[in-house]
């Protein structure tokens, strides 16, 4: 188990925003102290760990956050992870199994790569024979850590981001007892996770590039309307349709993908997230669709 400090700065960014969380953490929980979202500029390369550091340290001083400690997750598209069926195995000899199938699982040397593992079922015996296996490339590590230093920052926790995606859905009580399909759209990264009770059953990444839209082509005063504006929302319209179709054919393959190893699986509830704008129109999209609570 890593402990956290007392207080620690968890950090989130797409192509457009970066998100920036403080949390105080003590006797099992965490409460939320500050939150603040900030556009990327247009000059600043996410490619770039020093200009990007650079951007995040000015971002941190803006509102006078001095903890130096942070949390970051790599995003699903960064790592591997692949659900791995084992011969009934002790609890003492899983790492061991998990890391022969994993050289042959993996599109990579397992020395490249930092790897993990959860149980995800037990015979009777409570022997493992199932997991879900997570592997990220030490150059993606590499490139976290190096962006933290330029932002004057040091990682506690590198975890993933279905992970924390999971952890969101356990936070609410209605949906733990019911299998969720969650959607987080983002700019030009969808991703989407099966999640099982407690357990993230099936997570993939969409590449769909969600344009800068509705609200941003009308500008900052919403009340302004002019033709050239009513003509770009127009346009901003038609492509939000494009997106949210590429969207349903990229959901509808995930879930023919996931019950292909849960054939009786069926989805309760589907959660769509993200700030993308196109969010409210997916909902409508998918419950006409899949016709699931949403």
């Amino acid at each position: 188990m890593i402990r956290l400090p007392r207080k620690v700065v968890c950090l989130d960014w797409d192509r457009r925003y970066l998100r920036i969380v403080v949390a105080r953490t003590g006797g099992g929980s965490m409460q939320l102290e500050d939150a603040h979202a900030h556009r990327i500029p247009e000059s600043v390369s996410l490619a770039d760990s020093q200009a990007f550091g650079t951007f995040i340290a000015q971002m941190l001083r803006r509102h006078h956050i001095r903890s130096k400690t942070v949390v970051l997750d790599v995003p699903r598209d960064r790592a591997v992870i692949n659900r791995l069926t084992l011969p009934p195995t002790p609890e003492d000899e899983v790492a061991a199994a998990v890391r022969f199938q994993a050289a042959r699982e993996l599109p990579f040397p397992l020395d490249e790569a930092e790897i993990d593992y959860v149980i995800l079922r037990r015979d009777e015996q409570q022997r493992a024979t199932e997991v879900l296996l997570a592997a990220v490339r030490l150059e993606t590590l590499e490139e976290i850590r190096e962006l933290c230093k330029a932002a004057g920052l040091t990682p506690a926790r590198i975890g993933l981001r279905p992970w924390a995606n999971l952890i969101a859905i356990r936070h609410l009580p209605e949906l733990l007892d019911r299998r969720v399909l969650l959607i987080d759209v983002g700019p030009a990264q969808t991703e989407i996770d099966v999640i099982d009770g407690k357990i993230l059953a099936f997570s993939r990444a969409a590449t769909v590039a969600v344009p800068p839209l509705g609200l941003d082509a009308a500008g900052e005063d919403s009340s302004v309307s002019s033709a050239r504006v009513r003509t770009e929302l127009e346009l901003a319209d038609e492509a939000y349709a494009e997106v949210v179709q590429e969207l349903l054919v990229e959901i509808t393959r995930t879930l023919q993908a996931y019950r292909a190893t849960e054939g009786q699986a069926t989805i309760d509830q589907i959660v769509i997230a993200g700030g993308t704008g196109i969010e409210p129109a997916l909902v409508e999209a998918v419950v006409e669709r899949f016709g699931l609570p949403t």
